[in-house]
């Protein structure tokens, strides 16, 4: 069963029993981290239709299953304190089929690299390798059975990475400060020659002068 999975923190649950006066339940050792944690059906939850309708989408992931899996930490013996995990509530009917086509439908399982066979492919792309090279070498090194679209998504995710997570458009950003703060330690002259009509703009700092354009000459 491909899953959702939602968590709340010990420091979370802890804070609401210190909220509730005369609260009689105990407080979770910090160490636990996680209190408690919720496995969905990945088909969970209903889809919400944003379109008119024209062009409805064929295959949807939510599709109203309602099978989960909780678990949480509680106390199961007071003296000495003694905690362990505990499944508090199950639901194990699915309103969907199950199969082992349909668990290799999902994109999750069909790109499911170790950590070896990754790094290669960070290796590839960053040499220049084209997508159906890279492709070639996960199907034949690996368990995966990945598309051309997920082999450009895992392209994509890594070349992410390798930028440090920035957008295009914060990368346009980042770049328009850093030649601000060039200009800040040049000054802008225009020089206007009327009896010859001719213009140059040039930046000029205290040790060098870059010529920028030029009507006689063009750039420089």
């Amino acid at each position: 069963m491909s899953y959702r999975c939602s968590t709340k923190s010990v420091a979370e649950r802890n804070k609401q029993i210190d909220s509730v006066k005369k609260s009689s339940s105990e407080i979770v050792p910090p160490d636990w981290g996680t209190y408690a944690k919720t496995i969905i059906c990945t088909h969970g939850f209903k889809h919400r239709y944003r379109g008119k309708g024209k062009r409805p989408r064929q295959e949807v992931r939510p599709m109203g299953c309602m099978t989960q899996i909780n678990v949480c930490v509680q106390l199961v013996s007071e003296q000495p304190s003694k905690f362990a995990v505990c499944v508090s509530k199950t639901a194990l009917t699915h309103n969907h089929k199950l199969g082992l086509r349909s668990y290799k439908h999902y994109a999750a399982n069909r790109m499911s690299v170790n950590g070896e066979v990754l790094e290669t492919v960070d290796s590839l792309w960053k040499a220049g390798a084209k997508t159906k090279s890279i492709l070639k070498f996960i199907v034949e090194n690996s368990d995966s059975n990945p598309t051309p679209q997920d082999a450009q998504n895992l392209i994509r995710n890594l070349k992410k990475r390798a930028q440090g997570g920035m957008t295009r458009s914060h990368r346009i950003k980042s770049g328009c400060w850093t030649f601000a703060r060039f200009l800040a330690t040049w000054v802008v002259y225009l020089w206007t020659r009327p009896t010859k009509r001719e213009s140059q703009l040039a930046l000029r700092s205290k040790q060098n002068t870059l010529w920028i354009y030029s009507t006689d000459s063009q750039w420089r």
